[in-house]
């Protein structure tokens, strides 16, 4: 879009150079080498505005493509099947952010997952290991998209802390400020208007989505009692 501005502009500096130089030569104090002056300094600052924004739209973020929106939620619904199913191992690897463990000092964990938590899930699954109290912890962290602007690097891991025979639990809230820019140049309204419900229909539920979730998994065995305060652990069973 940016090179069609260009390439327009360009179309119509011949034009501006007849225009000018007709209308100010009437002028005594516009001679010929004061309007070509004039005008090579409003190409310069043209051209150099057109560079600048080059380099400003690389240097910010951009919005995702409605179709990228719409494969990532069709992976969380793909990944749900996984959880439901119990294949966590089928999850895409890179969406693991943390592994670690930590063996209890008594056969009972008590878990308290704080209420402001709304994107973890927390899931619990059980292996045989009558000599063991570890309990196996994986941190993921999946894509998070506001309004069609992938987040994910703002959004820090869920914390979980171990205590004695207690899972601490909480989510750290953040808040994001963001602008969006949207160019206009008249002579090409009707283009930019099309141009932009095309790629973002004003009513696509995808464009207003908010999209975004993390998940702690502990592998526990099956000896090992748990006490959930919430009532928001989900319990996968082979």
């Amino acid at each position: 879009m940016n090179w069609l501005v260009l390439l327009l502009s360009v179309m119509f500096i011949p034009a501006i150079i007849i225009v000018t130089r007709n209308v100010l030569s009437r002028f005594k104090i516009w001679t010929p080498k004061r309007v070509f002056t004039f005008i090579g300094v409003y190409i310069g600052v043209g051209v150099i505005s057109f560079i600048g924004l080059a380099i400003m739209s690389d240097n910010h973020t951009k919005i995702l493509s409605e179709e990228k929106v719409r494969q990532v939620q069709e992976e969380y619904v793909e990944m749900q099947t996984f959880v439901e199913n119990n294949d966590l191992e089928k999850i895409n690897p890179d969406y693991l952010k943390k592994q670690r463990s930590y063996v209890l000092p008594t056969n009972e964990l008590t878990v308290y997952i704080d209420e402001k938590s709304y994107s973890t899930k927390v899931y619990v699954t059980w292996r045989d290991d009558p000599e063991s109290n570890e309990i196996l912890a994986d941190s993921y962290l999946f894509p998070h998209i506001v309004s069609g602007i992938d987040v994910s690097s703002e959004v820090p891991l869920i914390g979980s802390t171990f205590d004695d025979s207690a899972l601490y639990v909480k989510e750290d809230g953040i808040e994001l400020k963001y602008y969006s820019l949207y160019s206009k140049i008249q002579i090409l309204d009707n283009y930019y208007e099309n141009h932009y419900i095309n790629i973002w229909p004003k009513s696509s539920s995808n464009f207003n989505s908010l999209v975004g979730q993390q998940m702690l998994h502990l592998n526990v065995p099956k000896h090992i009692n748990i006490i959930d305060n919430s009532g928001l652990i989900s319990y996968l069973y082979n």
